[in-house]
């Protein structure tokens, strides 16, 4: 993959992201059942498609000998993350309002993008990996 197009996968990535932070976001204040499931509708959309794009950019960024590794770490930091997400969820259940936790979880996606943003090399300044075309 040259590197403009991994750009163009990153910078869609960090743009569902958003659209994932602002679906939580919108939960707590948009009026009844139908607009809440649109809300997180737009969220599970999103998500669904954050995951390919990073699974795809992960394999293909990583070098071919450690590739199962990478890819093995990645699984193991994924379910460390569910669980402890899950634990984090209901301690804050048990502590803080669901408007609340909405927040926090939109405001973390928001976060994650800026992240990526402060990571992500310019276009212009992407080195292309030998032998790509």
């Amino acid at each position: 993959m040259r590197a403009r197009d991994k750009f163009i996968v990153v910078a869609l990535i960090a743009l569902f992201v958003v659209v994932s932070g602002a679906a939580v976001v919108a939960v707590p204040f948009v009026p009844g059942v139908w607009l809440v499931g649109c809300a997180l509708f737009f969220y599970g959309l999103a998500n669904g498609v954050i995951s390919p794009m990073q699974k795809s950019l992960l394999t293909q960024n990583a070098p071919t000998e450690l590739r199962g590794g990478i890819v093995s770490f990645d699984r193991l930091i994924q379910q460390v993350s569910k669980t402890t997400s899950t634990s984090i969820v209901g301690l804050l259940l048990v502590t803080a309002e669901l408007p609340t936790i909405f927040w926090m979880l939109g405001i973390l996606s928001f976060a994650s993008v800026a992240l990526m943003a402060l990571l992500l090399p310019s276009p212009r300044n992407a080195v292309a990996t030998p032998g790509a075309s």
